[in-house]
């Protein structure tokens, strides 16, 4: 309780502080809005945005689909308690976030195409290891005590019967 705690409000305090300190600049705000439907037009026709969201999208998700995962992986199949998995997430997204700094490194000794490249070969061989990873772990035989899915089906779990042990 007291990490969830924790968590959130050190995930809460920034949005409530830049939002009692940040003011809009006087020039800015008579300025006509456009429509609904103009924005969603000037959104289409923004290359950079397009780009920008397509990747933000295809970032958050493996990291939902992993998170989703891990929570059961850790909850059923380590069977450790909520505190534990409350820090097995903060250490991931910490690692992340410590992560942002090297790549700042990386396209200042490279150039940014090139640490850009570095970047997604990263994340995409980080992404399909984490995914085959959370896959293989649920297979039957990867399960505690090798108790998995054939024997709940009534089967097996080895090749050579009930010669062998399934737990």
């Amino acid at each position: 309780m007291v990490m969830a705690t924790l968590l959130g409000l050190a995930s809460v305090l920034p949005v409530w502080l830049v939002f009692a300190v940040v003011r809009e600049r006087p020039e800015f705000q008579d300025l006509p809005t456009p429509g609904l439907v103009d924005s969603f037009r000037m959104a289409a026709s923004n290359k950079a945005f397009l780009i920008v969201a397509g990747v933000y999208l295809l970032t958050w998700m493996p990291i939902d689909l992993i998170q989703f995962v891990l929570v059961f992986l850790i909850r059923d199949y380590f069977r450790l308690d909520g505190g534990a998995r409350d820090l097995i997430f903060l250490l991931l997204f910490g690692v992340g976030v410590l992560a942002l700094p090297l790549w700042v490194w990386i396209s200042h000794k490279l150039d940014k195409p090139r640490a850009i490249n570095w970047a997604w070969r990263s994340w995409l061989w980080c992404s399909w290891r984490s995914v085959s990873a959370a896959a293989r772990a649920g297979q039957p035989g990867l399960s505690p005590g090798r108790v998995g899915r054939h024997r709940c089906l009534g089967r097996p779990c080895h090749p050579a019967g009930d010669s062998a042990r399934c737990d």
